[in-house]
């Protein structure tokens, strides 16, 4: 089995070759996988639960994050800050001014632990302060810090794997309760969906809305581009939500969802056309 690293290099490649539109999206996020990873083999894989306590939590319908403190190291917080936020600038997508003020923000180290959690449920409460302060928009903050704490959550994540997808069978993470980004069918048909913000997969029913959790299936249906059967948007008619999926069967290999989402951009555009909103 290829390493995360060499997949990533390895998909990003197929896509600057299949979609030469893309290879400025496809190098930044490559730049962003290298800063994380640096973070990543640093942060201690570990929170202070035990399997059983998380497994207890599993069964009953709770993420194993709900309720607890990730781990989050104030100089490898800072570090990988500096790091992405500096990617960011030299790709254009942030100003020299915001990544100033930016790193000017002395979020206290005792709050790190809190804000991730806050971060990974969206808590405009905890990002509202932190976007006014730095002049830019929640949106961009909530981003950006979100992208510096996956190593975070995806270290966090790590030791419960093996519970996660044999105890959840919900939408949302099993681990940090975010919503899922992406889907995939595997060479079998059966659909896993992932999280963006811890790494995270889990199986998933096909016939079934991750957000509203209907199963209502004439309420579900889904978007194909002519061009591209090997990717479509999951709809549901009934919350008006979608999820990306990538087929493997029609792609034949095991791609990274990170960058299949970059990939399935037009779809997007075409579910947004069709009065359907994003996780």
């Amino acid at each position: 089995m290829l390493s995360t690293v060499t997949l990533v290099e390895r998909e990003v490649a197929h896509y600057r070759r299949a979609r030469p539109e893309l290879a400025c999206a496809l190098d930044l996020y490559a730049a962003v996988f290298q800063a994380q990873e640096s973070v990543r083999q640093r942060v201690p894989p570990w929170l202070d639960l035990s399997n059983d306590q998380a497994r207890a939590k599993l069964q009953a319908g709770t993420p194993v994050l709900d309720g607890q403190e990730l781990p989050v190291d104030p100089d490898l917080f800072r570090s990988g800050l500096e790091s992405i936020a500096g990617i960011l600038v030299s790709h254009g997508v942030l100003t020299a001014e915001e990544m100033g003020l930016l790193q000017s923000q002395a979020l206290p180290p005792a709050d790190l632990p809190r804000l991730a959690v806050d971060i990974a449920r969206s808590d405009w409460n905890r990002i509202r302060p932190i976007a006014a302060a730095c002049e830019m928009e929640e949106e961009a903050v909530a981003v950006l810090l979100r992208t510096v704490l996956v190593p975070f959550y995806q270290a966090g994540a790590a030791p419960f794997q093996g519970l996660l997808g044999a105890l959840w069978r919900k939408g949302t993470c099993p681990f940090c309760g975010g919503m899922p980004r992406m889907a995939r069918m595997d060479g079998d048909g059966r659909r896993s969906l992932y999280c963006s913000i811890c790494r995270s997969e889990w199986p998933f029913a096909r016939l079934a809305c991750p957000f509203c959790e209907g199963y209502d299936a004439g309420s579900l249906d889904y978007l194909l581009l002519d061009w591209d059967k090997g990717h479509r948007a999951d709809v549901c008619n009934t919350c008006r939500r979608y999820i990306k999926a990538s087929d493997e069967r029609v792609l034949g290999r095991h791609g990274v969802p990170d960058i299949e989402d970059l990939a399935t951009i037009p779809l997007d555009l075409v579910a947004a056309r069709n009065g359907y909103t994003p996780p």
